[in-house]
Parts: C-alpha cells; sequence; structure tokens
C-alpha cells in the first residue's frame, strides 16, 4: 500500500502545489507507516531497507524532485517535516507507552504489558521503576 501511495504522489506531482502532495502524502502513505511502525521498527535493517527506499521515492515525488538529482534525503525530510522511518517508530512508540503508563489502552491491550516484578524480586532498576515488559512478535 506504500508502493500505491508513492504511485499517486508521483502521478499528481504536474498537477497540484507540494502542500497539496505532502497532505496527500499523509493520507495515503504515512498512514500505512504509522499503522503496523510498531511491529516493523525493529526488525533487521536489510528488512526495513525496502520500506525506507519507498518512503524516501514518496518524500521526493512531495518535493517534486527527479531521481537523477542529486539532494540529501536529510534535506527532504527537513523541507517536508515529514519523519525518517526512524523516527516515526520513537514517536509512535513513545505515543504507545504515554498510552499504557496512563491506562488509555483497552483492557484486552493492556492485559498483555505486566510489571517486570511478577518475575521476580531482585532489587533492580526496573522494578523500581515499574518498568514494563513489552513482549515480543516475530512477523517472519
Amino acid at each position: 500500500m506504500v508502493a500505491c501511495g508513492s504511485a499517486a504522489v508521483y502521478n499528481l506531482q504536474p498537477y497540484i502545489n507540494v502542500d497539496l502532495l505532502r497532505k496527500i502524502y499523509f493520507s495515503t502513505v504515512y498512514c500505512h507507516i504509522s499503522n503496523a511502525i510498531l511491529i516493523w521498527g525493529t526488525t533487521d535493517k536489510t528488512l526495513l531497507d525496502p520500506l525506507v527506499k519507498l518512503n524516501n521515492l514518496a518524500i521526493r515525488n512531495v518535493c517534486k524532485i527527479h531521481t537523477n538529482e542529486q539532494i540529501s534525503i536529510k534535506d527532504m525530510h527537513l523541507s517536508t517535516y515529514i519523519l525518517e522511518i526512524k523516527k516515526i517508530y520513537n514517536y509512535e512508540l513513545t505515543k504507545y507507552m504515554f498510552k499504557i503508563c496512563n491506562l488509555i489502552l483497552p483492557k484486552e491491550i493492556s492485559n498483555k504489558h505486566e510489571d517486570t516484578s511478577k518475575y521476580h524480586n531482585f532489587h533492580t532498576r526496573q522494578l523500581e521503576n515499574k518498568v514494563l515488559s513489552i513482549p515480543l512478535y516475530k512477523t517472519v
């Protein structure tokens, strides 16, 4: 779906301005990335690389920069105010942890996270800070 969103931005490039292309990016590309980034974000760099390339291509299309033009990816992200994949992961993880700590998530989801005190009675920093354990999931 990220590729389809990137293609939509590319096809609309000649007809609309950068601000509208940015809005289309957020409605077609970013929504799919942010939806599953908590699962994808911790994967190996080689598996995440195709997603990073598609995202960078979409941002290049938002900026109306041709693929043969040399421009820094960091400059493109800064000029469009669009986060990189790793920063999207950090942002979404921060939002998720805030919801867990403030008991905003539904009970079915918040019951999956437990205090580390249930696993051991050793005196650790995690036990003092009431750090939650995040279950690991295999996606491949």
